[in-house]
């Protein structure tokens, strides 16, 4: 596991003479994210920030937030600013609220697991129709803003699939591949996180759409069952093996049948095949239009594993009430800012990721 950002700056902290640092929200291996104050404008805003050893990610990170904040892709957080210092890099974007990772450990009811993941699978595709897969979507790596729209964040490892033309190129036999290599190759091609990672990325191949969505249906099974069947697998090759386990239905994992839709579906897929939105879209409604509505109970709201989800149905008033309680929008199902208009265009001459 690479080691966690030493980068902890106080509140007060002046970067650029712009952005006044506030509170530190996450750190991890690339760097801190902290709320800070745009002087320039007097807005709150999210500013992600890093030591120079990673100004390669950074940059290829806000490359692609630029270009999707170009094409207006509604789910990606609007870039304001980018920049170094002589100690930092930093990203200046839109402030949002918990991940969905944050939500599934309060608790969420069934028929609000499907819904986030029906839209979670609308955001990923819709990102794909931009010509860019992300390589690297989980649950922490998607979160509402305050009107309940979901987001799609960290696109340090985003890469373009297709050409400045919209043509797929040739998948390469060595992605990832530095020169000079890396002296652990696995390292060198891996891209991703393990536990959502597709069975392709674990074999080292060319990613595509199609494995993003097998991150993006790992995500929603672990929010229906509380944790991944492969959670605690010791090794590598076991959580390969489960994987393949539970995709073939091997595993005997009860899981609702838009997933097993899903997987049926994504196995279909060539390399550079982009999800069919409209029959996933369909299967997540169908669903969910069979599920009653739902409140926690005290166990699940602590964070009780939810494969056996104990509910009871009540009025729209009192699960409202309870939601609220839980810091989940009040009304099941979530909206996503303008994705009824169709993402479309080239993609820009850039180059992005390895």
């Amino acid at each position: 596991m690479p080691p966690r950002s030493s980068i902890i700056l106080k509140p007060g902290t002046i970067i650029s003479h712009r952005f006044e640092l506030k509170a530190i929200l996450d750190s991890g291996s690339f760097g801190s994210v902290y709320t800070a104050l745009d002087m320039s404008t007097g807005n709150t805003i999210a500013l992600k920030l890093s030591d120079r050893r990673h100004d390669g990610v950074f940059l290829a990170e806000a490359r692609v937030q630029a270009f999707l904040t170009s094409r207006r892709f509604a789910p990606a957080p609007t870039l304001h600013a980018t920049g170094v210092t002589p100690d930092y890099s930093f990203i200046a974007m839109k402030l949002l609220g918990p991940s969905v990772k944050h939500y599934a450990k309060m608790g969420m009811t069934s028929k609000s697991v499907l819904g986030m993941g029906q839209h979670m699978m609308r955001v990923v595709a819709a990102l794909h129709t931009t010509g860019i897969i992300h390589r690297d979507i989980k649950p922490s790596n998607f979160a509402l803003s305050a009107s309940s729209v979901l987001y799609l964040l960290d696109y340090g490892i985003a890469r373009r699939f297709v050409d400045r033309n919209g043509q797929l190129g040739i998948p390469r036999q060595k992605p990832g591949v530095r020169h000079p290599p890396h002296p652990n190759p696995r390292l060198t091609q891996f891209r991703g996180s393990s536990r959502y990672a597709s069975v392709r990325a674990h074999a080292g191949e060319e990613l595509s759409p199609r494995d993003d969505a097998w991150s993006t249906v790992f995500s929603i099974i672990e929010l229906w069952l509380g944790e991944l069947p492969w959670s605690k697998a010791p090794t590598t090759e076991d959580v390969v093996r489960i994987k393949n386990d539970v995709i073939s239905g091997r595993a005997g994992v009860e899981l609702p049948q838009c997933i097993w839709i899903c997987i049926a579906h994504i196995e279909t897929l060539q390399y550079g095949e982009q999800m069919d939105a409209d029959l996933i879209d369909a299967a997540f409604k169908a669903d969910i239009g069979q599920l009653p509505d739902e409140v926690l109970d005290d166990n699940t709201a602590s964070g009780a594993p939810q494969g056996n989800r104990n509910v009871v149905t009540v009025n729209d008033h009192t699960q409202a009430r309870f939601r609220q309680r839980l810091g989940l929008p009040g009304v099941i199902g979530f909206g996503i800012a303008s994705l009824a208009q169709k993402v479309v265009g080239s993609v820009a001459d850039f180059t992005i990721g390895i």
